[in-house]
């Protein structure tokens, strides 16, 4: 999903942008934290304490497993510096019109698809674009602040791995966002609709008469759904979020089920070809399985059983008006 551009000719934006996914991807700044760290009380004597030990390990999961293996190396200056580079090149890209010569028209079977996919009415296809915005938006959350924030941060207790979690999740999301925009305006490919642009839709609406118009290949929406499902994969498959086995397999296959229909109404809300959202599907895949490779493909330790202290802890205090956050750095 690109930025909505300007009208053609002023260098600047319209509101409407800070609704797409390239934007998004710059404000989503990622506030992870790590909930509260407790301490069990000790027995009687020694004996008592290590079978209260015992049994408490017995009745529930132990977080170890969750813990951020020291054989990974954790995110760090240079994530931080891609992120950077990435989120001014979405700026930059932004305020930029297309560049070289328009193209029109669908290849290989776009236009076959595109018959069979677009719906009819016009109304029908603006509520197909809004339900593709709501998936997207909750396809987008479930890695970084699902996965990373609440399950490895909240409820696992794992500051470090939640951190490492949600900065690969950024870092990801702001590749793929940087690489769809810089594609916008070099492609410079008209959306499927616009052809229809002084007929059934208004030539002085937003849609016609703004350089966003443009912008059809790739589809950011695509990049963007597909990147998270394939983060999900990446994360459930090195570390064992919903405790092991085959659950883990689970929010992978609903992420791609979900990307697949995000995708799928694209072409149908006629804002897409199919070749745009193909195109957006490799390149947000890709990048989510690739980037985190970096980190899970080093080798793990042959002992992950000790815990490191993270660089940082925070807590979440609730309040009468919501929750208060408190950390030492």
């Amino acid at each position: 999903m690109a930025c909505a551009g300007p009208r053609r000719g002023p260098l600047w934006r319209s509101p409407r942008s800070a609704r797409n996914g390239g934007c998004a991807t710059v404000v989503a700044l990622a506030v992870v934290t790590a909930v509260l760290s407790s301490t069990r009380p000790a027995g009687a004597d020694e004996l008592m304490a290590d079978e209260e030990a015992l049994d408490s390990e017995t009745a529930a999961p132990s977080n170890a497993g969750v813990a951020w293996d020291p054989g990974w190396p954790s995110v760090g200056f240079g994530d931080y510096v891609v992120i950077g580079t990435a989120a001014a090149s979405i700026a930059i890209t932004s305020v930029i019109g297309p560049v070289g010569q328009t193209r029109r028209g669908g290849i290989l079977m776009d236009e076959d698809v595109r018959d069979s996919l677009r719906l009819h009415s016009v109304d029908s296809r603006r509520r197909a674009r809004e339900a593709s915005d709501v998936m997207l938006s909750v396809s987008f959350a479930y890695p970084m602040f699902i996965d990373a924030v609440l399950v490895a941060g909240w409820h696992h207790d794992r500051a470090d791995t939640a951190w490492n979690m949600a900065v690969i999740d950024l870092e990801t999301m702001a590749v793929v966002a940087s690489l769809q925009r810089l594609m916008n305006i070099v492609i410079h490919r008209e959306r499927p609709y616009g052809r229809d642009c002084g007929s059934e839709l208004d030539d002085a609406s937003q849609d016609c008469d703004t350089d966003d118009r443009f912008f059809s290949s790739f589809s950011g929406h695509a990049s963007q759904s597909f990147a998270s499902a394939a983060l999900t994969c990446s994360h459930h498959m090195n570390v064992p979020l919903y405790g092991g086995g085959p659950i883990e397999g689970l929010p992978c296959v609903a992420g791609f089920t979900l990307a697949t229909l995000v995708a799928s109404l694209r072409v149908a809300s006629d804002r897409h070809y199919f070749t745009d959202v193909l195109a957006g599907a490799a390149v947000g895949s890709t990048a989510g399985f690739v980037i985190p490779w970096l980190y899970y493909g080093h080798s793990r330790q042959a002992d992950d059983s000790g815990r490191r202290s993270p660089s940082w802890s925070a807590t979440l205090v609730p309040t009468p008006t919501g929750a208060l956050l408190q950390g030492a750095f």
